[in-house]
Protein backbone atom coordinates (compact mmCIF):
# COMPACT_ATOMS: atom_id res chain seq x y z
CA UNK A 1 0.00 0.00 0.00
CA UNK A 2 1.32 3.47 -0.67
CA UNK A 3 2.62 5.43 1.94
CA UNK A 4 0.34 8.72 2.49
CA UNK A 5 2.43 12.17 2.80
CA UNK A 6 0.82 14.33 5.47
CA UNK A 7 1.92 17.24 6.72
CA UNK A 8 0.81 19.61 9.87
CA UNK A 9 1.67 23.65 9.55
CA UNK A 10 2.44 26.09 12.39
CA UNK A 11 3.31 25.64 15.84
CA UNK A 12 1.06 26.78 17.98
CA UNK A 13 -1.01 25.27 20.25
CA UNK A 14 -3.08 23.75 17.61
CA UNK A 15 0.08 22.75 15.25
CA UNK A 16 1.87 21.09 18.16
CA UNK A 17 -1.52 18.80 18.87
CA UNK A 18 -1.98 17.86 15.35
CA UNK A 19 1.61 17.22 14.65
CA UNK A 20 1.77 14.94 17.80
CA UNK A 21 -1.45 13.39 16.80
CA UNK A 22 -0.22 12.76 13.25
CA UNK A 23 2.81 11.33 14.28
CA UNK A 24 0.69 8.62 16.44
CA UNK A 25 -2.16 8.01 14.06
CA UNK A 26 -0.03 8.02 10.63
CA UNK A 27 3.25 6.55 12.16
CA UNK A 28 3.76 3.97 9.00
CA UNK A 29 3.49 6.63 6.69
CA UNK A 30 5.22 10.06 6.21
CA UNK A 31 4.69 13.08 8.37
CA UNK A 32 6.67 16.44 7.91
CA UNK A 33 6.15 19.55 11.02
CA UNK A 34 6.42 23.02 9.25
CA UNK A 35 6.90 26.05 10.65
CA UNK A 36 8.22 29.21 11.09
CA UNK A 37 10.18 30.03 14.78
CA UNK A 38 10.37 33.66 14.41
CA UNK A 39 6.50 34.14 14.56
CA UNK A 40 5.36 34.24 18.27
CA UNK A 41 2.32 32.58 19.59
CA UNK A 42 -0.07 33.71 22.59
CA UNK A 43 1.86 33.37 25.84
CA UNK A 44 -0.58 33.05 28.20
CA UNK A 45 -1.68 30.13 30.47
CA UNK A 46 -3.99 27.28 28.89
CA UNK A 47 -7.03 25.54 30.79
CA UNK A 48 -7.77 22.02 28.96
CA UNK A 49 -10.93 19.96 28.69
CA UNK A 50 -10.86 16.23 30.38
CA UNK A 51 -10.09 14.44 26.96
CA UNK A 52 -6.60 16.50 26.87
CA UNK A 53 -4.42 14.69 29.11
CA UNK A 54 -5.35 11.08 27.65
CA UNK A 55 -4.97 12.43 24.25
CA UNK A 56 -1.26 13.88 24.92
CA UNK A 57 -0.48 10.39 27.08
CA UNK A 58 -1.41 8.29 23.93
CA UNK A 59 0.88 10.71 21.63
CA UNK A 60 3.75 11.64 23.78
CA UNK A 61 4.08 9.51 26.56
CA UNK A 62 3.25 12.18 28.69
CA UNK A 63 2.99 12.04 32.56
CA UNK A 64 1.98 14.40 35.40
CA UNK A 65 5.51 14.09 36.25
CA UNK A 66 6.30 16.33 32.82
CA UNK A 67 3.04 18.79 33.14
CA UNK A 68 5.03 20.13 37.12
CA UNK A 69 9.00 19.83 35.48
CA UNK A 70 8.49 20.84 31.54
CA UNK A 71 5.05 22.83 31.23
CA UNK A 72 5.21 24.50 34.18
CA UNK A 73 1.34 23.11 34.90
CA UNK A 74 -1.09 22.21 37.61
CA UNK A 75 -4.26 19.70 37.74
CA UNK A 76 -7.70 21.34 37.03
CA UNK A 77 -10.17 19.99 39.21
CA UNK A 78 -12.83 22.62 38.23
CA UNK A 79 -13.96 25.77 37.58
CA UNK A 80 -14.35 28.15 40.45
CA UNK A 81 -18.00 29.81 39.07
CA UNK A 82 -19.20 33.38 40.56
CA UNK A 83 -21.46 36.01 39.79
CA UNK A 84 -23.30 34.37 37.50
CA UNK A 85 -27.11 34.06 37.73
CA UNK A 86 -29.55 36.69 39.39
CA UNK A 87 -27.95 35.70 42.65
CA UNK A 88 -24.58 35.55 41.45
CA UNK A 89 -23.69 32.89 44.40
CA UNK A 90 -20.82 31.11 43.78
CA UNK A 91 -20.58 26.98 42.79
CA UNK A 92 -17.83 24.75 41.89
CA UNK A 93 -18.08 23.14 38.29
CA UNK A 94 -16.67 19.57 39.77
CA UNK A 95 -14.99 17.17 37.14
CA UNK A 96 -16.01 14.50 39.98
CA UNK A 97 -12.63 11.93 41.27
CA UNK A 98 -10.78 10.89 39.38
CA UNK A 99 -11.09 12.62 36.55
CA UNK A 100 -8.97 16.03 35.89
CA UNK A 101 -7.89 18.52 33.12
CA UNK A 102 -4.47 20.38 33.03
CA UNK A 103 -3.34 24.03 33.03
CA UNK A 104 0.03 24.55 31.47
CA UNK A 105 2.28 26.67 29.75
CA UNK A 106 1.47 27.17 26.05
CA UNK A 107 4.78 28.08 25.04
CA UNK A 108 5.84 25.56 27.33
CA UNK A 109 3.66 22.73 25.93
CA UNK A 110 4.79 23.55 22.13
CA UNK A 111 8.61 22.97 22.87
CA UNK A 112 7.83 20.08 24.71
CA UNK A 113 5.55 18.42 22.01
CA UNK A 114 8.84 19.34 19.81
CA UNK A 115 11.12 18.05 22.07
CA UNK A 116 9.07 14.19 22.16
CA UNK A 117 8.74 14.59 18.19
CA UNK A 118 12.68 14.83 16.96
CA UNK A 119 13.62 12.15 15.03
CA UNK A 120 10.24 11.03 14.86
CA UNK A 121 8.95 12.93 11.82
CA UNK A 122 10.54 15.36 9.82
CA UNK A 123 10.73 18.54 10.61
CA UNK A 124 11.14 21.80 8.63
CA UNK A 125 11.39 25.43 9.84
CA UNK A 126 10.11 28.28 7.55
CA UNK A 127 7.02 29.70 6.48
CA UNK A 128 5.27 28.01 3.66
CA UNK A 129 2.57 27.86 1.74
CA UNK A 130 -0.33 25.03 0.61
CA UNK A 131 1.56 24.96 -2.93
CA UNK A 132 4.66 24.62 -1.74
CA UNK A 133 3.97 21.61 0.68
CA UNK A 134 4.13 17.88 -1.33
CA UNK A 135 1.80 16.18 0.54
CA UNK A 136 -1.20 14.23 0.17
CA UNK A 137 -3.28 15.92 3.41
CA UNK A 138 -2.10 18.86 4.99
CA UNK A 139 -3.37 19.92 8.23
CA UNK A 140 -3.15 23.76 8.35
CA UNK A 141 -2.66 25.42 11.96
CA UNK A 142 -1.49 28.51 10.68
CA UNK A 143 -3.10 30.75 12.77
CA UNK A 144 -6.08 33.21 12.83
CA UNK A 145 -6.29 34.73 9.42
CA UNK A 146 -5.98 38.79 10.00
CA UNK A 147 -8.94 39.41 7.80
CA UNK A 148 -11.24 38.16 10.17
CA UNK A 149 -10.54 40.32 13.10
CA UNK A 150 -13.49 42.90 13.35
CA UNK A 151 -15.33 41.42 10.48
CA UNK A 152 -19.35 41.59 10.72
CA UNK A 153 -18.95 38.66 7.51
CA UNK A 154 -16.55 36.86 5.97
CA UNK A 155 -16.36 35.02 2.43
CA UNK A 156 -14.78 32.14 4.33
CA UNK A 157 -15.64 32.52 7.86
CA UNK A 158 -18.69 32.11 10.24
CA UNK A 159 -18.85 34.94 12.28
CA UNK A 160 -20.85 34.22 15.34
CA UNK A 161 -24.05 36.66 16.21
CA UNK A 162 -24.53 35.60 19.71
CA UNK A 163 -21.38 35.65 21.71
CA UNK A 164 -21.03 39.04 23.22
CA UNK A 165 -17.45 39.53 24.17
CA UNK A 166 -14.53 40.75 21.40
CA UNK A 167 -11.88 41.60 23.87
CA UNK A 168 -9.24 40.24 26.25
CA UNK A 169 -7.15 42.10 29.00
CA UNK A 170 -4.78 39.73 30.63
CA UNK A 171 -2.22 40.54 33.60
CA UNK A 172 0.30 37.84 35.02
CA UNK A 173 0.31 37.68 38.89
CA UNK A 174 3.65 36.09 40.17
CA UNK A 175 3.43 33.63 42.94
CA UNK A 176 5.85 31.10 44.71
CA UNK A 177 3.34 28.25 44.58
CA UNK A 178 -0.11 27.36 42.96
CA UNK A 179 -2.74 29.30 45.81
CA UNK A 180 -5.59 26.93 43.65
CA UNK A 181 -6.08 23.71 41.37
CA UNK A 182 -9.00 25.39 39.31
CA UNK A 183 -9.65 27.80 36.95
CA UNK A 184 -11.72 31.23 37.96
CA UNK A 185 -15.04 31.77 35.29
CA UNK A 186 -15.75 35.23 37.15
CA UNK A 187 -18.86 37.36 35.86
CA UNK A 188 -18.01 40.89 36.50
CA UNK A 189 -19.74 43.91 36.12
CA UNK A 190 -18.37 44.73 31.85
CA UNK A 191 -17.85 40.65 31.12
CA UNK A 192 -16.15 37.81 32.94
CA UNK A 193 -12.65 36.98 34.21
CA UNK A 194 -10.66 33.68 34.37
CA UNK A 195 -8.33 32.68 36.21
CA UNK A 196 -5.67 30.08 35.42
CA UNK A 197 -3.21 29.12 37.73
CA UNK A 198 0.41 27.77 37.02
CA UNK A 199 3.09 26.63 38.71
CA UNK A 200 5.17 30.41 38.53
CA UNK A 201 2.24 32.50 37.82
CA UNK A 202 -2.09 32.97 37.35
CA UNK A 203 -3.01 34.88 34.22
CA UNK A 204 -6.03 36.96 34.89
CA UNK A 205 -8.01 37.57 31.88
CA UNK A 206 -11.30 39.79 31.57
CA UNK A 207 -13.21 39.29 28.65
CA UNK A 208 -15.51 42.24 27.32
CA UNK A 209 -16.97 44.36 24.43
CA UNK A 210 -14.79 47.10 23.62
CA UNK A 211 -18.05 49.08 21.57
CA UNK A 212 -19.47 48.99 25.43
CA UNK A 213 -16.50 49.49 27.80
CA UNK A 214 -13.48 51.12 27.63
CA UNK A 215 -9.74 48.94 28.65
CA UNK A 216 -9.61 51.54 31.62
CA UNK A 217 -12.97 50.15 33.05
CA UNK A 218 -12.15 47.20 32.84
CA UNK A 219 -8.36 47.58 34.36
CA UNK A 220 -10.07 49.29 37.08
CA UNK A 221 -13.07 46.28 37.63
CA UNK A 222 -9.57 43.63 37.17
CA UNK A 223 -8.13 44.88 40.72
CA UNK A 224 -10.99 43.45 42.67
CA UNK A 225 -9.96 39.55 42.02
CA UNK A 226 -6.58 40.41 42.39
CA UNK A 227 -7.83 41.14 45.71
CA UNK A 228 -9.68 38.66 46.20
CA UNK A 229 -7.83 36.27 45.59
CA UNK A 230 -4.42 37.84 47.04
CA UNK A 231 -2.79 37.87 44.12
CA UNK A 232 -0.37 40.34 43.37
CA UNK A 233 -0.56 42.32 39.22
CA UNK A 234 2.43 42.48 37.80
CA UNK A 235 3.50 44.45 34.61
CA UNK A 236 3.16 41.76 32.17
CA UNK A 237 -0.15 42.69 30.39
CA UNK A 238 -1.40 41.91 27.29
CA UNK A 239 -4.66 43.24 25.47
CA UNK A 240 -6.39 42.25 22.34
CA UNK A 241 -9.35 42.36 20.50
CA UNK A 242 -11.12 39.23 18.61
CA UNK A 243 -13.92 37.38 16.73
CA UNK A 244 -15.96 34.38 17.70
CA UNK A 245 -16.04 32.53 13.86
CA UNK A 246 -15.51 29.12 12.59
CA UNK A 247 -14.43 28.12 8.61
CA UNK A 248 -17.40 27.61 6.48
CA UNK A 249 -15.50 24.98 4.59
CA UNK A 250 -13.41 23.31 7.19
CA UNK A 251 -12.12 19.88 5.04
CA UNK A 252 -11.65 20.95 1.50
CA UNK A 253 -9.87 18.15 -0.72
CA UNK A 254 -5.96 17.63 0.45
CA UNK A 255 -6.74 21.04 3.13
CA UNK A 256 -7.91 20.69 6.72
CA UNK A 257 -7.46 23.93 8.89
CA UNK A 258 -7.40 23.36 12.97
CA UNK A 259 -6.73 25.94 15.83
CA UNK A 260 -7.30 29.37 14.96
CA UNK A 261 -6.70 28.44 11.53
CA UNK A 262 -9.97 26.87 11.90
CA UNK A 263 -12.14 28.69 14.28
CA UNK A 264 -12.21 30.85 17.80
CA UNK A 265 -14.54 30.42 20.11
CA UNK A 266 -14.11 32.36 23.60
CA UNK A 267 -12.34 30.93 25.97
CA UNK A 268 -14.85 30.02 28.70
CA UNK A 269 -15.12 26.22 29.03
CA UNK A 270 -11.96 25.22 27.19
CA UNK A 271 -13.86 24.47 24.12
CA UNK A 272 -10.79 24.63 21.49
CA UNK A 273 -9.40 21.84 22.76
CA UNK A 274 -12.47 19.92 22.13
CA UNK A 275 -12.96 21.50 18.65
CA UNK A 276 -8.90 20.50 17.94
CA UNK A 277 -9.40 16.98 19.15
CA UNK A 278 -12.71 16.25 16.84
CA UNK A 279 -11.03 18.30 14.19
CA UNK A 280 -8.19 15.47 14.35
CA UNK A 281 -10.58 12.38 14.57
CA UNK A 282 -12.54 13.99 11.44
CA UNK A 283 -9.22 14.62 9.73
CA UNK A 284 -8.42 10.46 10.47
CA UNK A 285 -11.87 9.31 9.39
CA UNK A 286 -11.55 11.28 6.19
CA UNK A 287 -7.71 10.33 5.57
CA UNK A 288 -8.68 6.14 5.82
CA UNK A 289 -11.86 7.37 3.36
CA UNK A 290 -14.15 6.46 5.95
CA UNK A 291 -16.12 10.04 5.81
CA UNK A 292 -16.23 12.93 2.73
CA UNK A 293 -16.23 16.11 3.34
CA UNK A 294 -19.42 17.00 3.56
CA UNK A 295 -20.15 14.65 6.50
CA UNK A 296 -17.11 16.20 8.15
CA UNK A 297 -18.02 19.71 7.37
CA UNK A 298 -21.15 18.56 8.81
CA UNK A 299 -20.36 17.35 12.14
CA UNK A 300 -17.65 20.23 12.55
CA UNK A 301 -20.64 23.20 12.06
CA UNK A 302 -22.61 20.94 14.54
CA UNK A 303 -20.03 21.06 17.05
CA UNK A 304 -19.31 24.44 16.89
CA UNK A 305 -22.79 25.07 17.24
CA UNK A 306 -23.15 22.65 20.29
CA UNK A 307 -20.25 24.54 21.79
CA UNK A 308 -21.76 28.12 21.34
CA UNK A 309 -24.75 27.14 22.52
CA UNK A 310 -23.35 25.56 25.60
CA UNK A 311 -21.28 28.59 26.08
CA UNK A 312 -24.50 31.15 25.62
CA UNK A 313 -26.15 29.67 28.62
CA UNK A 314 -23.72 31.38 31.08
CA UNK A 315 -25.68 34.64 29.57
CA UNK A 316 -28.83 33.68 29.08
CA UNK A 317 -28.50 33.40 33.31
CA UNK A 318 -27.06 36.60 33.13
CA UNK A 319 -24.82 38.20 36.27
CA UNK A 320 -25.74 39.61 39.72
CA UNK A 321 -24.91 43.02 37.59
CA UNK A 322 -27.09 45.57 36.25
CA UNK A 323 -25.09 46.82 33.73
CA UNK A 324 -24.79 47.96 29.83
CA UNK A 325 -22.94 44.84 29.25
CA UNK A 326 -25.12 42.54 30.89
CA UNK A 327 -28.43 44.06 29.56
CA UNK A 328 -26.81 43.04 26.19
CA UNK A 329 -25.28 39.60 26.52
CA UNK A 330 -28.39 38.74 28.57
CA UNK A 331 -30.31 39.35 25.37
CA UNK A 332 -28.32 37.96 23.06
CA UNK A 333 -28.47 34.79 25.38
CA UNK A 334 -32.22 35.18 25.11
CA UNK A 335 -32.39 34.92 20.99
CA UNK A 336 -29.56 31.73 21.21
CA UNK A 337 -31.61 29.74 23.50
CA UNK A 338 -34.49 30.11 21.42
CA UNK A 339 -32.73 28.88 18.51
CA UNK A 340 -31.04 26.46 20.53
CA UNK A 341 -34.54 25.03 22.12
CA UNK A 342 -35.22 23.79 18.30
CA UNK A 343 -32.18 21.38 18.29
CA UNK A 344 -33.48 17.98 19.84
CA UNK A 345 -30.09 17.00 21.26
CA UNK A 346 -29.98 20.06 23.08
CA UNK A 347 -34.05 19.49 24.28
CA UNK A 348 -33.09 15.91 25.75
CA UNK A 349 -29.86 17.01 27.40
CA UNK A 350 -31.49 20.08 29.16
CA UNK A 351 -34.74 17.09 29.97
CA UNK A 352 -32.21 14.78 31.55
CA UNK A 353 -31.41 17.92 34.45
CA UNK A 354 -34.59 17.41 35.41
CA UNK A 355 -34.13 13.96 36.35
CA UNK A 356 -30.47 14.46 38.46
CA UNK A 357 -29.82 15.61 41.92
CA UNK A 358 -26.01 14.74 42.02
CA UNK A 359 -23.38 13.89 40.05
CA UNK A 360 -23.61 9.82 41.14
CA UNK A 361 -26.89 9.84 40.07
CA UNK A 362 -26.62 11.51 36.60
CA UNK A 363 -24.22 8.31 36.21
CA UNK A 364 -26.67 6.11 36.18
CA UNK A 365 -27.94 8.04 32.94
CA UNK A 366 -24.65 7.76 31.70
CA UNK A 367 -22.16 4.42 32.17
CA UNK A 368 -19.22 6.75 32.42
CA UNK A 369 -18.82 10.51 32.51
CA UNK A 370 -15.22 10.19 30.37
CA UNK A 371 -17.12 9.05 27.20
CA UNK A 372 -15.76 11.63 24.96
CA UNK A 373 -17.96 13.54 22.59
CA UNK A 374 -15.54 11.81 20.56
CA UNK A 375 -17.30 8.87 20.45
CA UNK A 376 -20.03 10.66 18.35
CA UNK A 377 -18.07 9.46 15.63
CA UNK A 378 -19.37 5.93 16.08
CA UNK A 379 -22.22 7.09 16.54
CA UNK A 380 -22.05 5.53 20.17
CA UNK A 381 -25.43 7.18 22.13
CA UNK A 382 -23.66 9.83 24.32
CA UNK A 383 -25.25 12.34 27.27
CA UNK A 384 -22.84 14.89 25.76
CA UNK A 385 -23.74 18.38 24.03
CA UNK A 386 -20.86 20.86 23.19
CA UNK A 387 -18.34 19.80 25.79
CA UNK A 388 -20.53 19.05 28.74
CA UNK A 389 -21.43 16.43 29.65
CA UNK A 390 -24.86 15.59 31.21
CA UNK A 391 -23.28 16.19 35.34
CA UNK A 392 -21.67 19.33 33.87
CA UNK A 393 -25.07 20.59 32.44
CA UNK A 394 -26.97 19.82 35.94
CA UNK A 395 -24.38 21.91 38.30
CA UNK A 396 -24.18 24.71 35.82
CA UNK A 397 -28.28 24.88 35.25
CA UNK A 398 -28.62 24.79 38.91
CA UNK A 399 -25.47 26.73 40.19
CA UNK A 400 -26.56 29.70 37.54
CA UNK A 401 -30.46 29.30 38.84
CA UNK A 402 -31.21 28.77 35.89
CA UNK A 403 -33.40 25.50 35.67
CA UNK A 404 -37.08 26.85 35.90
CA UNK A 405 -36.21 29.13 33.03
CA UNK A 406 -34.75 26.48 30.51
CA UNK A 407 -37.49 23.54 31.73
CA UNK A 408 -40.43 26.47 30.80
CA UNK A 409 -38.52 26.54 27.05
CA UNK A 410 -38.98 22.40 27.02
CA UNK A 411 -41.92 20.95 25.04
CA UNK A 412 -44.40 18.83 26.89
CA UNK A 413 -43.48 15.76 24.93
CA UNK A 414 -39.28 16.04 25.23
CA UNK A 415 -38.36 12.72 27.29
Amino acid sequence: MKKKRIAVIGRGTGGALSAAFANRVFSADEVEWYFDPSIPTQAVGEGSTLQFPKEIFDSLDFSYWDLSTELEGTLKLGLWKEGWGKEGKFFFHDFMPPFTALHFNALKFQDFVLKRLEGKLKIVEGNVSHEQVDADYIIDCSGRPASVVGATSHPDYNISKYIPVNSVYVTQCWWDIPAFHYSLTIAKKHGWVFGIPLQNRCSIGYLYNNTITTLEEVKEDVQSIFEQFNLTPSDTTNSFSFNNYYRKNNFNGRITYNGNASFFLEPIEATSFANMLLVLDLFNSKVNGLLQDSVCNAMYHNLISEMENMIMIHYFAGSKYNTPFWTYAKDRGNECMKEAFKDEAFKRMISYTKKVTSLNQALKFQDNMFVPYRMKLKQTPTLHYGNWWLGSYWQNLKGMGVEKEMYDMLPNNVL
